[in-house]
């Protein structure tokens, strides 16, 4: 499950419809309205229904909206204040109720350094920001979806700072990129 503090709901993939009993499909309340998502697309939800879930063997109850997105999952920030969630990136932990800590990733006790190269020969100009395509240099470990962070050694070495942001199982990763320096590069 991603955890998106900018979205106002909770979803769940459509496919995971077929894997739940069928009262719950029975029940599923049909809605007039669709899901925006990056880059301005959209999709039709499928409808909402009050569902079980579990996060590492905790059970939740909590109304989820079903459409087709990549994610298995969407914990939205009704989610998030229902259970008075406090992420901390720091521990890589989601605390809820201020008792339960949920892992933010699954195996965030296995982190691993990948070497990210920009695809392309490209000018950027002083003070301004860009998106250049990556290649990872070597095989990832994981699959799924992964954090990618810029080492602080290659800011102060080239004057640049690069943006945090979430790989999912694509094989070119955006960089978003600023060049503070005053010379091109």
């Amino acid at each position: 499950m991603l955890v998106d503090t900018g979205a106002t709901i909770t979803i769940l993939r459509s496919d995971i419809l077929s894997h739940l009993p069928n009262y719950v499909t029975e029940h599923l309340e049909k809605v007039n309205t669709n899901l925006l998502m990056e880059p301005g697309e959209s999709t039709p939800f499928l409808g909402k229904c009050k569902v079980e879930f579990h996060l590492y063997d905790e059970p939740f109850q909590h109304e989820v909206w079903f459409a087709d997105i990549l994610n298995e999952g969407i914990l939205g920030f009704d989610f998030l204040a229902k259970y008075r969630c406090d992420i901390s990136v720091k521990d890589y932990n989601l605390t809820m109720d201020n008792t339960t800590k949920i892992p933010l990733f699954a195996s965030c006790m296995d982190k691993s350094c990948c070497r990210i190269v920009i695809g392309e020969t490209t000018t950027v100009n002083p003070y301004t920001k860009v998106i250049l395509t990556g290649i990872p240099s070597n095989v990832l470990s994981r699959s799924e979806s992964m954090m990618i962070e810029p080492s602080e050694r290659f800011t102060e070495k080239n004057h640049m700072l690069l943006a945090r942001l979430l790989k999912n199982d694509r094989k070119h990763i955006p960089l978003r990129r600023l060049d503070a320096s005053q010379i091109n590069l």
